[in-house]
C-alpha cells in the first residue's frame, strides 16, 4: 500500500473485512485475513482529509513493524543537494 499517510483508518479496517472474507477467514485473531500487507510511507507529509490515519490506531502499533529508511539513496552522488534537502 503506497502513501500510506494518506489512507484514513477506516479504510484500513474495510480493507481488513474485506481481505478476511475473501480468504475464508472466519477468526477474530487473523488481521488482513493473514495476508501480508507492505505500507509505505511518509508520515511527515500529508495527513488523510477529514479523518485519522493508521498510525494514529492500535492497528498500527501491533500489526505493522516500522522501519525507518535514514539514506537517501536517490540524491546519494550529489552530497550538496542531499545536505540541502535534509536541511529542509
Amino acid at each position: 500500500v503506497d502513501e500510506v499517510s494518506l489512507i484514513q483508518a477506516g479504510l484500513w479496517g474495510a480493507m481488513h473485512s474485506r481481505l478476511t472474507q475473501i480468504m475464508g477467514i472466519h477468526s477474530n485473531t487473523a488481521i488482513f485475513g493473514n495476508v501480508g500487507i507492505i505500507a509505505i510511507g511518509d508520515f511527515y507529509q500529508c495527513s488523510p482529509v477529514a479523518s485519522s490515519s493508521i498510525y494514529s490506531s492500535l492497528l498500527w502499533s501491533d500489526h505493522f513493524e516500522y522501519v525507518e529508511l535514514k539514506i537517501n539513496e536517490r540524491q546519494k552522488t550529489n552530497i550538496f543537494f542531499s545536505q540541502m534537502l535534509n536541511r529542509i
